[in-house]
């Protein structure tokens, strides 16, 4: 979708959301615990996930397309930081369900 200069795109927060779980899964994947396999991580204790997912959104900013002053990252950052505060226990969970 195109920009018109002096206008940013607007995220909704689904998209949000989904820059949200692409970022957590890079994160896993270029972690130490990237390189574990799927029972090994299982196993590890969920302070290791917590712990690997802690800047997830705070680095929203470096990865997506503006900054925390303006743009999409501003966004996504902010949806993320809401979403991982309410659901975050449950991210953790489905990431740890999910490896294999």
């Amino acid at each position: 979708e195109a920009v018109r200069e002096g206008r940013e795109r607007k995220v909704s927060a689904c998209e949000a959301c989904n820059h949200t779980v692409a970022d957590v899964l890079f994160i896993l994947r270029t972690s130490k615990l990237g390189a574990l396999p799927g029972a090994t991580l299982r196993a590890k204790r969920r302070l290791d996930v917590e712990e690997a997912l802690e800047t997830v959104c705070v680095d929203a900013f470096n990865r997506h397309e503006g900054d925390a002053t303006e743009g999409p990252a501003k966004r996504i950052g902010a949806l993320c930081g809401e979403m991982m505060d309410a659901h975050g226990e449950e991210v953790v969970e489905r990431v740890l369900a999910s490896v294999g």
